[in-house]
């Protein structure tokens, strides 16, 4: 489904929520996004995300944009999910990437992952995949 700035991929089967950014991200089109991907009844908490930043301006995102919008995020209760983000190649993307991941893996240990690929993306996203079964032989 395309949106000004963005565009959302709901794969039912494997419960991934792809998010592809398009254009110059925005702390706008962030939030817009957000609000769309949890506008679907079938995105839950336990619903894997792939954000894919490679068509995207990132220009204006720095690390006060990540405080701000994981602020919002926590503010408004939307849940952290298991995330794995797609960068480009080139470097400073790669970095920002690297610094959004630990930002998230902070709060939550293993929540986040940084990719130049979607296929190895995917991958790990489902390498983390926490199904009833395991959860309950763990507790």
């Amino acid at each position: 489904m395309k949106h000004a700035g963005f565009e959302l991929e709901i794969d039912r089967d494997r419960d991934i929520l792809t998010l592809r950014y398009l254009g110059t991200l925005t702390f706008n089109v962030a939030q817009r996004a957000l609000a769309a991907c949890f506008s679907d009844p079938s995105v839950t908490a336990s619903t894997l995300v792939l954000l894919d930043t490679t068509g995207a301006h990132v220009h204006e995102v720095d690390v006060d944009w990540l405080r701000r919008f994981q602020a919002y995020k926590d503010a408004a209760g939307y849940p952290s999910q298991i995330t794995a983000l797609v960068v480009s190649r080139y470097e400073g993307n790669q970095l920002l990437g690297q610094l959004w991941a630990a930002m998230r893996t902070m709060k939550i240990p293993g929540s986040a992952g940084v990719f130049t690929d979607t296929q190895a993306a995917t991958e790990w996203l489902l390498e983390r995949r926490v199904t009833p079964k395991s959860a309950s032989m763990s507790a």
